[in-house]
């Protein structure tokens, strides 16, 4: 997958080199934060997507309000151990879509649209150099066979099943969205009861 990665960098590299742009050294860059770094960070989504489906969506737009700052930072020519909260989220969606969950794509996507919507910044016109198109459906369709090969479970055939993890999160999740005023109050029941359910004999 590394090595993909590296091509596509250099490919863009020598291009930028033949058009005499200012982005050969910034895309060299990129590409070496993408090796040494962010391609880690977007398995890792993808594999949280595959263990968790929709709901490890959610759990992003809430790391991102929690943490802050912009979207779409860092890109061309900016230097981060992660890569952007835009980008991991572009990656999310794409390991979805890989796994047919059209329905879930759209529910992430709205609620990703409306917090993003509310957010200062926006995309440089370098950002899909330092984010190419094409290697979201790349890295999500390879980190999805690496998932069943080794013998994790996709969440889309889980989540209809009581008691699953992903049940009970996505049960969890659309509590919370349609009202987020009681949600602590449920929580807190909830974790109640299977505390006591867990110490029954």
């Amino acid at each position: 997958m590394r090595n993909i990665v590296n091509e596509a960098f250099e490919t863009a590299r020598r291009q930028a080199l033949r058009e005499g742009t200012p982005h050969e050294q910034s895309l060299m860059a990129a590409g070496r934060f993408w090796a040494d770094a962010w391609l880690e960070e977007f398995v890792c989504d993808v594999a949280a997507r595959y263990a968790l489906g929709r709901s490890f969506g959610y759990q992003h737009v809430r790391l991102c309000a929690l943490l802050g700052g912009h979207l779409f930072e860092p890109e061309l020519g900016q230097r981060s151990t992660h890569p952007a909260h835009g980008a991991r989220m572009r990656m999310v969606l794409a390991a979805l879509h890989a796994s047919g969950a059209v329905e879930d794509v759209v529910a992430v996507q709205e609620l990703w649209d409306r917090f993003a919507a509310r957010q200062l910044g926006a995309r440089s016109p370098s950002y899909h150099l330092c984010y190419p198109d094409d290697l979201p459906e790349f890295v999500a369709t390879e980190v999805g066979q690496a998932c069943r090969a080794i013998g994790i479970t996709d969440s889309m055939t889980t989540r209809a099943r009581t008691g699953t993890v992903t049940e009970i999160l996505l049960d969890a999740w659309a509590r919370f969205l349609a009202d987020s005023s009681s949600f602590g109050a449920w929580e807190e029941a909830s974790l109640a009861a299977m505390f006591h359910d867990s110490l029954s004999p």
